[in-house]
């Protein structure tokens, strides 16, 4: 019986890596079965992914292969091996790897394994921005926030370019900030102008999210946005249907707290099951949206 178990579990790894080699080579069947398994909540599911690797990568890594070394260094800092993560990662960043850059950046952070390292998180995430990695520019952008505006646009620009909607976002927050700090009541003229550009982001963020994750970050931006900024007759009615807009993606109970707030503060006749309606006689007419 421990023979026929120890066969079965050798056959079961075999089969685990010829799964994890087909969806490294993008076989979609693939991608869908790990998908199933790492949402079991194995506890054991990553580092069994990581081991998997190593033994399909290690020598292909050691023989100069660029993808294989950054699957290796990968590996190693999922089983959080410091130093056989930091040899194998750096040495793919110094080649230019971006992917190995954005991993460096992330693992000096706070919660990183290589340890908190502001010095080297700002090197590794510069270089990943300018080498073009999204997450890498708009982190970036974050660092000049408050500091350097103008620095922070460009980087947001740069991942807006992309088709990022956390850059749109960032942008719209970015202008915000100018319109509520700059010209208070002095220029309301101004004020207007960057307040339609902050609208104008925020809707491009919410146009743009590819899951509801994103669709919900920018529908909660745009029913804060409505409920305090006054954008015309109709923000009381935009704002109750962006926040349940954002409760219909996630089901947070918050937003769905705020959709009911601002309808009972407001009176309106916006019930849940009628929103569609409300949608075409919000925006029929709005080109952005």
């Amino acid at each position: 019986m421990l023979f026929l178990s120890s066969k079965s579990k050798k056959k079961e790894n075999r089969e685990f890596k010829k799964t994890v080699l087909a969806m490294d080579r993008g076989k979609k069947w693939a991608k869908r079965e790990m998908q199933s398994l790492a949402q079991k909540d194995d506890e054991d599911f990553v580092a069994r992914l990581a081991q998997a690797r190593l033994e399909l990568y290690s020598q292909a890594a050691y023989e100069g292969n660029d993808n294989a070394q950054y699957l290796v260094g990968m590996s190693y800092k999922q089983l959080e091996d410091r130093e056989a993560a930091l040899e194998w990662l750096t040495m793919q960043a110094k080649k230019g790897d971006v992917k190995s850059m954005k991993a460096l950046a992330q693992g000096y952070t706070k919660e990183g394994l290589f340890g908190d390292n502001r010095i080297e998180y700002i090197c590794w995430l510069r270089k990943a921005a300018q080498a073009g990695d999204v997450w890498a520019q708009v982190n970036l952008g974050r660092e000049y926030n408050g500091k350097n505006e103008e620095a922070a646009r460009k980087w947001y620009q740069a991942a807006k370019a992309q088709g990022s909607s956390e850059a749109c976002l960032e942008l719209g927050r970015s202008w915000y900030h100018e319109a509520i700090t700059k010209f208070g009541i002095q220029n309301p003229a101004e004020k207007q102008k960057l307040m339609d550009l902050v609208e104008e982001h925020y809707i491009e963020a919410a146009n743009r999210a590819k899951d509801a994750h994103e669709l919900a970050v920018a529908s909660r931006e745009l029913g804060n946005f409505y409920s305090t900024a006054f954008q015309g007759d109709v923000s009381p009615e935009r704002a109750a249907w962006f926040y349940y807009q954002a409760w219909n993606c996630e089901r947070k109970s918050d937003d769905f707290e705020q959709f009911e707030k601002i309808r009972k503060q407001y009176q309106l006749d916006m019930a849940p099951e009628r929103m569609d309606e409300w949608e075409e006689k919000l925006f029929g007419n709005d080109e952005r949206i």
